[in-house]
């Protein structure tokens, strides 16, 4: 579970990332990231659409394991950027899930410069 500081909730702010925001596709996940410079910590949606999966366990189940994933990767984003996760197919596995997610967070170039 993401923190509440963590969560971009708003539809407003939603639909302005999607609008104005950077995009990058990866194989099942495409990520919109905007600058926020009045935010300290990054804030962060997952979107799936009923086109993309009809069921709402296995939607729910796959914004659960992209959660779990970015409790490990949370601490290492730069914190001035708002996030949403659009997922566009359903893996086969969680594996590929994270592997798209980590390889999409590098091409965007949006980690600390630790």
């Amino acid at each position: 579970m993401l923190f509440k500081k963590n969560r971009l909730t708003a539809a407003f702010q939603i639909k302005r990332v999607l609008k104005e925001g950077r995009k990058i596709k990866g194989e099942f996940l495409t990520l919109f990231f905007k600058e926020n410079l009045r935010n300290e910590f990054v804030r962060i949606a997952i979107v799936i659409s009923q086109k993309t999966c009809k069921k709402a366990v296995i939607r729910n189940r796959l914004k659960r394991y992209i959660r779990a994933d970015l409790q490990n990767l949370i601490f290492k984003i730069n914190p001035k950027y708002d996030i949403v996760i659009l997922i566009n197919k359903i893996p086969e596995t969680h594996q590929q899930i994270t592997t798209d997610l980590e390889n999409i967070f590098l091409e965007a170039n949006i980690y600390k410069d630790d």
